[in-house]
């Protein structure tokens, strides 16, 4: 509700010029908090666990990185035909970005599954987005006029990545601290993100965007991302058949989710801002709709207990 609060405000009240700069300041000194202190959360030991269960997190990033782009770039350019070209690449680019951490752990451990290695899972796929999706964003997206800076890549090292290291080399002196402020810490990552949706939605506002995307084309982009996000769970359940239960629990929830909390902060960087807000709206929508399918899911496994009920 937060996050459709923040498209509410920035369509009623969109924010421009100097106000509008000095909250992008803002904005970029929260996410810079932010992966700092992601890097200060993240125990070595879940580095550590990525490297021994080769075949769960191959699998993992496989689904994450190759597959999920696949199914993007296929559905983007169908989508162009019935959806604003931007809109079009943000079904693109929500199929780019990392998974979620604390979510995808969160609905492991109610299910029951191996929560080490989703962990593990979720940490390297956010590691290794960092890097991995402004590369994808490039070589998928840069021929689709989709506004990417050309210094976007250069922005994404200095605040997220260079943050991010800096944080864990920290550890040893912030990481009891930021274990007893996981509430101030929490609310600092959804105020980033909120300010984030609020800056680029108030852009996209300006450009026209609900001029742009009427009641049908917005229902119909609800269902794309819903038949997506189907279709991905599905899959990951397929080629997870060989995986022990826990493992495989650990690939439905790591492999299926979309951290709008890595989304938001690299569209921000890589994209014009006129171009930010209509990008992340496909991902918004798929965020939510993730949350509420793994609560789903995940209380069903529970309940079963067995794989083949599912």
């Amino acid at each position: 509700m937060t996050l459709a609060s923040a498209v509410v405000a920035a369509s009623l009240l969109p924010v421009s010029g100097a106000l509008a700069d000095a909250m992008d300041i803002l904005a970029y000194a929260l996410i810079m908090f932010m992966f700092f202190f992601h890097g200060v959360r993240l125990p070595f030991d879940a580095i550590r666990r990525a490297v021994t269960n080769w075949r769960l997190h191959g699998l993992i990033l496989v689904l994450t990185f190759v597959l999920f782009p696949i199914a993007g770039l296929l559905i983007s350019r169908v989508a162009t035909y019935w959806l604003p070209a931007g809109i079009a690449a943000g079904l693109l680019y929500l199929s780019l970005v990392p998974s979620t951490i604390q979510s995808s752990v969160a609905f492991i451990a109610v299910a029951k599954g191996d929560v080490a290695a989703g962990v593990a899972s979720a940490a390297t796929s956010n590691i290794l987005g960092v890097g991995l999706t402004p590369l994808l964003v490039g070589v998928l997206m840069g021929a689709n006029g989709a506004g990417m800076g050309a210094d976007g890549t250069m922005k994404v090292v200095a605040l997220l990545l260079a943050p991010f290291l800096f944080g864990h080399l920290s550890r040893r002196w912030l990481a009891d601290w930021a274990a007893g402020r996981k509430k101030l810490l929490g609310l600092a990552d959804k105020s980033a993100i909120v300010l984030i949706v609020y800056t680029a939605f108030s852009a996209a506002v300006l450009q026209g965007i609900w001029t742009k995307l009427g009641p049908v084309s917005l229902f119909m982009l609800i269902g794309i991302c819903l038949a997506l996000l189907a279709a991905m769970n599905a899959l990951a359940w397929l080629v997870s058949a060989r995986l022990p239960r826990d493992q495989r629990v650990a690939m439905l929830f790591c492999g299926t989710q979309k951290s709008l909390a890595a989304g938001a902060p690299m569209a921000s960087l890589l994209f014009a801002a006129s171009a930010a807000g209509e990008l992340l709206l496909p991902l918004m929508i798929y965020h939510q709709a993730q949350l509420v399918l793994a609560a789903i899911l995940s209380s069903r496994l529970l309940r079963d207990g067995n794989v083949r009920s599912f």
